[in-house]
């Protein structure tokens, strides 16, 4: 273990400083290499100790580490070199969230060897991170009634935005390719964005009861309908966000893995999203050579799609250089009391009684069509250097905790451990936790935890918890 922490700590900040320099002197190959030795190096201690790809360290390790060295190549001339305090901000976060983590998973080690509890059995799932739990049918029940109550609020929901939007759907409208984001109602379209829910929700479900085939079918149109709603909006992330969360819980709940099958169905899964993605490209209807203007790659002979992968990883980062070079005053909170103003109404009783709208500030973008932020943007903006070392320490404890929660396999658990998954796996792309839609998920995720509670009948029965 020692040898562990002396590998993860001493070598990879070394690693890291390395990356940093061999990027600062222009040597950007070398320095795109450290970044993937250290990525894959943390990669390996983290499974010689859990056996589980899905373990956050992993995750982070593998989003954040490759989207920091892929942005060193330095392909487009939207690229600029990072400054001291982005490189502080970068490693001081990733560090922190690996050291609050390990620090957790001590002390509760700690904790159980001094209460003298015994050490918890491995678990039997494939990717070793739940214990398989019987659920009572009187649960089952109860989870499927939750299936369609998430079900039947989204997809009223989305019907709400069609009929006032006049049926303007973004997959009917030509010529305007950003046309989502006038595809909202406030407060409704939270509801439209939980449909992922559903398909999480139906994987738990599916995997703890064996069903017939009229309520398989049953089941599988329900979740085709909401699947279909970010295809109809045009949204990848949204249609990322619906087959990643599912996905994670599949891997979590399933046995002993079949690792063939597992390649076989996940390349299946990568070519159907990946032909969805090129095909809402299309739908779009982007001109000819738009793409290309906005991506600014120093080789334009260079393939669009490569262009457009490599942007919207990279691009993340320069936002939040481009940030740290020109912020002129930290906001010391009011980023991340945004989803709290948004989702409790504040923000409309301040702007209709003409009181300042304290959470507006600047953004600062390479272009105005890049718009994704990198998971610290809203963090610097409000503590700078300081908070993101916190941030990273604080969701390394949160990280730490729901890896115990999800190994109980209760619902809340699971979902909650798929949503951080993501989060961490998709640090690079946005800003997640100043975002409302985020906390909207995690208060559904409690209430659908309370939900279950009731319904099972048993005090202290943790199933629902």
């Amino acid at each position: 273990m020692k040898n562990t922490y002396l590998l993860r700590y001493a070598g990879g900040i070394l690693l890291f400083a390395l990356g940093a320099l061999a990027s600062h002197f222009g040597v950007t190959v070398l320095s795109f290499v450290l970044f993937l030795v250290l990525a894959a190096g943390e990669t390996v201690l983290c499974y010689r100790e859990q056996r589980r790809i899905l373990d956050f360290r992993i995750l982070l390790s593998l989003s954040w580490l490759l989207a920091i060295g892929l942005s060193r190549l330095d392909l487009s001339l939207h690229q600029t070199p990072f400054s001291l305090n982005t490189w502080l901000a970068c490693g001081l976060f990733y560090f922190g969230f690996l050291a609050a983590y390990d620090l957790f998973v001590f002390l509760n080690g700690r904790r159980q060897e001094g209460g003298g509890q015994e050490a918890a059995a491995e678990p039997a799932s494939g990717d070793g991170a739940v214990v398989p739990v019987q659920m009572p049918e009187r649960y089952l029940k109860r989870l499927k009634l939750a299936i369609f109550i998430v079900a039947g609020l989204g997809l009223a929901g989305f019907l709400a935005e069609c009929v006032v939007f006049r049926f303007e759907i973004p997959i009917l409208v030509r010529g305007i390719s950003h046309s989502y984001s006038e595809f909202h109602i406030s407060g409704v379209h939270y509801f439209v964005v939980s449909l992922w829910m559903v398909h999480a929700l139906t994987v738990i479900y599916m995997l703890r009861k064996k069903c017939d085939e009229s309520e398989t079918m049953g089941l599988l149109i329900l979740n085709l309908a909401c699947f279909a709603v970010p295809v109809m909006l045009l949204s990848k992330f949204q249609i990322l966000i619906h087959a990643l969360l599912p996905g994670i819980i599949y891997l979590l709940l399933r046995g002993p893995a079949n690792r063939k099958k597992m390649v076989i169905l996940g390349s299946i899964a990568a070519v159907l999203l990946a032909g969805m993605f090129v095909l809402i490209i299309f739908a779009r209807h982007y001109p000819e050579t738009y793409l290309a203007w906005v991506f600014q790659f120093r080789k334009p002979e260079t393939p669009v799609g490569i262009q457009y992968v490599y942007m919207y990883i990279v691009n993340n980062l320069e936002n939040l250089n481009l940030l740290v070079n020109n912020i002129s005053r930290f906001t010391f909170g009011a980023r991340q009391l945004f989803p709290f103003i948004a989702l409790t109404g504040i923000k409309f009783l301040m702007l209709k009684n003409g009181i300042p709208p304290f959470f507006q500030y600047e953004l600062f973008m390479t272009v105005p069509e890049l718009t994704t932020l990198s998971i610290l943007y809203d963090v610097y903006g409000d503590f700078g250097v300081p908070g993101c070392l916190l941030f990273g320490l604080l969701l390394g404890l949160a990280g730490a905790w729901i890896t115990e929660r999800a190994k109980r396999g209760t619902v809340a658990g699971l979902l909650l451990y798929s949503q951080l998954a993501v989060y961490v796996a998709l640090s690079f792309f946005t800003t997640w936790f100043s975002n409302p839609a985020t906390w909207f998920f995690l208060a559904a995720t409690g209430a659908i935890a309370v939900f279950l509670r009731i319904g099972n009948g048993k005090k202290g029965d943790s199933y629902g918890s």
